[in-house]
């Protein structure tokens, strides 16, 4: 089986309650996210801003994956989110 590299930008979303987040991989997030298709997983409107609702969405994918529970989506959350990561 031939191994895949994705690289995706750190997205910290520890400040959004206050803070909006934008960036290239945000609309990404808020897909993946989505796509489990779990109540508590849902971002809301997939629209490349980070707030409240895409912070509670991956605290809550994060505690469902025995990751850390700190809202920022590195390369671990990457891994479990990105569906051909593992």
């Amino acid at each position: 089986m031939a191994q895949v590299t994705v690289n995706m930008d750190t997205i910290n979303l520890s400040d959004a309650q206050t803070t909006i987040v934008k960036g290239k991989h945000v609309d990404n997030l808020q897909g993946l996210l989505k796509a489990t298709r779990k109540a508590d997983q849902d971002p809301g409107p997939i629209d490349g801003l980070g707030g409240q609702k895409t912070k509670a969405a991956v605290l809550a994918f994060q505690g469902a994956n025995s990751l850390s529970k700190d809202g920022i989506v590195g390369p671990q959350t990457w891994g479990k989110l990105i569906p051909f990561g593992s």
